[in-house]
């Protein structure tokens, strides 16, 4: 999601104040296809504890995905199914779900880079309960010091 405004000098609560009624206009959207498989089904800006958390929550075909698992590894889709709920599984996913948060920390997110206390995180779930869901960290700033 592009966000429609510039970052210079704010900090983490002005983000999260500027954020609210794009969310909102977002939200009344959802749900959006963000591909084939993937579906945009929440979206929130929440200042806590002084931090902007921002969370994007999708909805993953499981159907599809394990579709593209078969294509890679040649595996049937019920074999991919219980592949998935092992440890190696798991890391898979979340090693496929890390490589987009990166990609879209780069493309969507950099403006927030520089700001302190902001933490963005994606949640992906899938329609088949087999599958467990992933929380990915897109970007955390909530470490760094504040700017005077």
């Amino acid at each position: 999601m592009l966000l429609p405004f510039t970052t210079s000098a704010m900090d983490a609560k002005a983000v999260c104040e500027q954020l609210q009624p794009v969310m909102t206009e977002l939200r009344a959207q959802l749900p959006q296809d963000v591909d084939y498989m993937t579906k945009l089904t929440g979206v929130q800006a929440i200042f806590l504890s002084g931090n902007c958390l921002l969370n994007y929550t999708y909805v993953v075909s499981a159907k599809h995905f394990l579709q593209e698992m078969s294509a890679e590894n040649q595996l049937s889709a019920e074999e991919n199914l219980e592949l998935l709920q092992t440890d190696d599984g798991i890391n898979a996913v979340k090693s496929v779900f890390s490589d987009m948060a990166k990609n879209a920390a780069a493309a969507h997110f950099a403006v927030f880079t520089t700001i302190p206390k902001i933490k963005i995180t994606y949640s992906h779930s899938f329609d088949n309960q087999k599958i467990p869901s992933q929380t990915t960290v897109v970007l955390d700033n909530t470490q760094l010091p504040e700017m005077d």
